[in-house]
């Protein structure tokens, strides 16, 4: 007899508290704490300052060195995932007050989340959170309704090419759907919410002219409209974007690789995607200085799959004296932003480009006469009407008001 998804799911959480209630109670971290009553973690923390600049520090669950996902509905309603850290709580959180209280969301089947993996958010134009990590048994992408109902997307596999932890999932317009591996190069696709899935691995070596001698590794995936966009490499690798290219059954990306020729050359990753209308902003490293870049196309000027498309910014003209590292970036009503880290010193900024990218102002909050900012580390941004959210180490979730 095959089962319905949710019926799945609802098994699965069975048998995950029947191990739970056998388990040694000194092996349950969660052991006498209810973790689904709505609390105020902005008491009695050093990160709660009060304003600073324009800006106000808050605190979110998910603490340790990062903060792996964040996705807001408006400038009030976000969620955050605790994904790659291992202190501190796990699972999604939400807020609906601009981060002053975060609760763990109601689920059906109840709970599931709990000791989730989470590493990518996003909601879909068909109204529904996805979720990606490592999930709950086998389930490594899951969907969640306005009325909490819980849905596998997908699980993974026992071949190499299907048993990944998921790092990004993002879903198109049409259905289109694609889950990319945390760590590896390795990805699974459907054409429709209806077909089955499919591995992508090799995609890269297909005969083209845009062919790379190794994997790629995707770090972030975006989607506009119906199609698919992407960023990565690795340490080795020059930065490269991931431009449409899939058509039908025909699974591709067009593969350009940015600074791979000429004195300017040099390898790194792109940790972070942002796509609209209006530009396409990819944030990194350039791992031979140890130094952030920012590669902006505005859009419909110029070929995007052609390097002389895309205009390079050097972090490091900002922070002469440091190293820098860009891991998130965004962007509202044609407005840039940037977030970051200064990798040797660990504090964060946040940069902001009211001139599509020909230039970046450093807007961080900083106490008078400080060369480091009052942020921690910052990993993720969203860009609102008038200002950003910022999620990054230490439970940091700081809003800026212009």
């Amino acid at each position: 007899m095959l089962l319905s998804p949710a019926r799945k799911l609802a098994i699965t959480l069975v048998a995950t508290l029947a191990l739970t209630a056998c388990s040694d109670p000194d092996d349950d971290p969660n052991q006498d704490t209810d973790l689904n009553q709505e609390t105020d973690l902005n008491q009695d923390t050093d990160l709660n300052q009060p304003s600073l600049q324009g800006w106000t520090i808050l605190t979110h669950p998910c603490a340790g060195h990062r903060t792996d996902a964040l996705h807001c509905d408006d400038h009030l309603t976000c969620f955050v995932g605790c994904g790659t850290t291992t202190q501190g709580a796990q699972g999604l959180y939400q807020t609906t007050d601009g981060g002053e209280t975060w609760a763990r969301p109601s689920t059906n089947p109840p709970d599931v989340l709990n000791a989730a993996r989470v590493n990518d958010i996003s909601r879909s134009s068909d109204g529904l959170l996805y979720i990606a990590g490592e999930l709950t048994g086998p389930t490594r992408v899951a969907s969640l309704a306005p009325n909490g109902d819980l849905e596998i997307v997908w699980d993974r596999g026992t071949t190499t090419d299907f048993s990944f932890t998921a790092g990004q999932f993002r879903r198109s317009d049409t259905g289109r759907a694609i889950a990319n591996s945390q760590t590896g190069v390795d990805l699974v696709y459907r054409s429709s919410d209806l077909d089955d899935w499919e591995s992508g691995r090799g995609f890269w070596s297909d005969g083209d002219d845009d062919d790379v001698p190794q994997g790629v590794q995707f770090l972030r995936l975006q989607t506009l409209g119906d199609d698919f966009y992407g960023v990565g490499s690795t340490i080795s690798q020059p930065p490269m974007v991931f431009l449409p290219k899939w058509t039908g059954d025909d699974f591709d990306f067009h593969i350009l690789p940015l600074a791979a020729d000429g004195l300017g050359a040099f390898t790194g990753e792109l940790w972070d995607l942002s796509v609209t209308e209006d530009f396409l902003l990819a944030g990194g490293v350039n791992q031979s200085q140890n130094l952030g870049v920012l590669f902006i196309h505005p859009m419909g000027s110029g070929d995007p799959t052609t390097t002389d498309a895309w205009n390079l910014f050097d972090v490091g003209h900002l922070f002469p004296e440091h190293t820098t590292w860009i891991q998130g970036v965004c962007q509202a009503n044609g407005v840039l932003y940037a977030v970051g880290r200064e990798s040797s010193q660990s504090w964060g900024f946040v940069l902001r480009s009211d001139d599509g990218g020909e230039s970046f102002t450093d807007i961080s909050p900083y106490a008078d006469g400080a060369t480091a900012s009052e942020l921690s580390d910052a990993y993720r941004c969203h860009a609102t009407e008038s200002g950003v959210i910022v999620a990054g180490a230490d439970g940091m979730f700081a809003v800026f008001d212009d």
